[in-house]
């Protein structure tokens, strides 16, 4: 499901999503005949540079590969939603919001084989000094996964990062920066804007 250049986008009820990922996670070995090749798997949600975003009171699960993904999004509201796909289903990533200014995810709960939260900037994005930034993510359950990770594309920086109220609990990690070495000059802006 994918849109772009919205205004006012609301994915709400108490519906689910199933992506039926089972059929893509068998595949993603490489074949015998082609040395590194991954086969190519859809995100469940993209949103690309779209205002006003709300995703409330769903379940979202199975993805092929990332679950739900605003990207270059403005005033995103993420509230009362469960993802689900299994511990080994690889890079299936709960909530991934990159580029994207003013995002509020809250008591969501996410239990998966990847980040269960990835905070992203792909590159720059005009007209801000930093590509993510303003983001809060409080009182969410994080369950099997990677847990709440910035990276591992910082390129175009990350600021104001707050995380309140969360429970880690069987996740590999609970929050970690992953960026490349060139971009280590900015950890400390990172390391700043996360509060306990």
């Amino acid at each position: 499901m994918n849109g772009k250049n919205l205004r006012d986008v609301a994915i709400v009820g108490r519906g689910t999503i199933d992506g039926a990922g089972a059929r893509w996670w068998a595949g993603r070995g490489s074949p015998p005949q082609t040395p590194g090749y991954v086969l190519p798997r859809p995100t469940m949600i993209v949103l690309t540079g779209c205002r006003n975003v709300r995703v409330q009171d769903v379940t979202l699960q199975n993805s092929p590969l990332t679950h739900l993904a605003p990207t270059a999004c403005e005033d995103v509201l993420v509230s009362n939603v469960t993802v689900k796909a299994p511990s080994g289903a690889a890079n299936t990533d709960a909530i991934d919001p990159i580029g994207c200014k003013n995002v509020l995810i809250t008591r969501c709960r996410m239990d998966v084989g990847d980040d269960n939260i990835s905070i992203k900037s792909n590159g720059a994005i005009p007209g801000r000094a930093f590509a993510s930034e303003d983001i809060t993510v409080t009182d969410c359950v994080f369950l099997h996964g990677h847990g709440l990770s910035i990276g591992a594309a910082t390129v175009g920086g990350v600021r104001n990062v707050t995380v309140r109220n969360c429970t880690f609990e069987d996740t590999e990690n609970g929050i970690r920066i992953k960026s490349r070495r060139a971009e280590a000059a900015r950890w400390r802006t990172f390391a700043s804007v996360i509060s306990p």
